[in-house]
């Protein structure tokens, strides 16, 4: 049971991780370039849902801490950083600031991370391309609304229009309501139509698996009840043949 809860726990600082490392990226994107009205929105959809995750992950750890005070010592850093960046707040810019150090505090679990990843490959492989798609779905997003919404023939103009192509593209589905028109929009839609693939193939691997395994686990068990039987029977010939001996 605990090493399930610590399997869980170490998968969660993976998902914190890599949600932040994402945040800081916007932070930088931010800062450094002119963006558009649209990509402005869409960072700001993306990091309000990441937010919502982070503030979720503060109260809980707030609330299971065996020591809440000596959490709260570095814990307030999480929560501020947890702020969206939201443009009329005043300080903004320094939450944003703020949330570098939520991504260097993440970093320490970096040993614990590999460690996961490469205990069970099977269960690693999944994880690894589940935030790998996850990724390149947020940022996949971002570079399509660049490079298709000033576009002749563009049908992807706005944020929300960028979010569902990637999430029906990385799905496969393919409606066809939202498509690249750019030599570059469909080769990073080639991209993530192949992370979609590899994602979903992954996962059919691994469920397919994990079902053959518990189900040749009665058999497995009933041989292993069978050879102890047959072990048991043996040393119980030894025996009867030493006494034999003896008299």
């Amino acid at each position: 049971m605990s090493e399930d809860v610590s399997t869980r726990s170490i998968a969660w600082q993976i998902v914190i991780l890599v949600l932040s490392v994402i945040t800081l990226v916007f932070v930088a994107v931010d800062t450094l370039l002119e963006l558009t009205a649209e990509t402005s929105r869409l960072f700001f959809l993306i990091d309000t849902a990441i937010c919502v995750v982070f503030l979720s992950d503060v109260a809980y750890r707030g609330i299971v801490h065996p020591d809440r005070r000596s959490y709260w010592r570095w814990g307030w850093i999480d929560l501020i950083s947890s702020i969206p960046a939201v443009a009329f707040l005043r300080w903004g810019r320094l939450i944003r600031i703020v949330r570098i150090a939520r991504v260097l505090r993440a970093f320490r679990s970096t040993r614990a991370v590999i460690e996961y990843l490469f205990r069970d490959p099977a269960q690693g492989s999944v994880f690894t391309v589940a935030i790998a798609t996850f990724t390149l779905v947020v940022f996949g997003s971002v570079a399509m609304l660049n490079l298709e919404s000033a576009a002749v023939g563009t049908n992807i103009r706005t944020a929300s229009d960028a979010l569902w192509w990637s999430f029906v593209t990385v799905t496969t589905v393919g409606y066809g309501d939202h498509y690249p028109v750019t030599s570059l929009g469909r080769m990073m839609a080639a991209l993530l139509m192949a992370a979609g693939v590899g994602l979903f193939g992954t996962l059919t691997a691994y469920f397919a698996n994990a079902w053959m395994v518990q189900r040749a686990a009665p058999q497995r068990d009933a041989d292993d009840l069978h050879t102890i039987k047959e072990q048991l029977a043996e040393v119980l010939v030894r025996l009867e043949r030493a006494e034999g001996a003896r008299e």
